[in-house]
């Protein structure tokens, strides 16, 4: 990936081979984003409710929102004596490459998109104070998708986060 100001580059417009898999690795991301959110409701779930409640209470909500719960739980801010062990410090990390990971995600799912004479993909990404230009191939949106799948498998590799 590298941010630039080249504006030089055509528009994706239809189901050209390389804008079926750009449309592939996006869509990898997009369903590595949903495997992970659905880990971390099932984290949330272990470390204090029951399915149904989560499922209440997680709804429609983000995953920066589950991200931000979570680690208030884990920190103890809900408890007069906080207790963190190993255990608990790990997964802040895991929680910390996975915001990092899913704001990747967000760039590349929510940008618009063109392609430049050399196959390289550009990523219009619009912020609301500034828009910048990112170059991809498709390895570097496959291994967001690839490191957003590593951090579910790591949450769920570990059934013992519970209190």
């Amino acid at each position: 990936m590298e941010d630039g100001n080249d504006w030089n580059f055509s528009d994706i417009s239809g189901l050209e081979p390389e804008h079926i898999i750009l449309a592939t690795a996006i869509g990898h991301v997009a369903l590595a984003s949903a495997e992970l959110e659905g880990a971390l409701q099932g984290l949330l779930y272990r470390l204090v409710l029951g399915p149904h409640e989560v499922f209440a209470l997680t709804y429609g909500e983000t995953t920066d929102w589950l991200i931000r719960k979570i680690r208030r739980i884990i920190r103890g801010d809900y408890t007069l004596n906080p207790v963190m062990t190993d255990r608990l410090r790990h997964l802040l990390a895991l929680l910390e490459e996975a915001s990092t990971a899913l704001q990747n995600r967000g760039a590349l799912v929510h940008s618009t998109w063109g392609v430049r004479e050399s196959g390289v993909y550009v990523a219009v990404v619009s912020r609301r104070d500034k828009t910048t230009l990112r170059d991809y191939t498709t390895e570097a949106i496959e291994e967001v998708a690839s490191r957003l799948f590593d951090i579910t498998r790591r949450i769920r590799a570990d059934d013992k986060y519970g209190r």
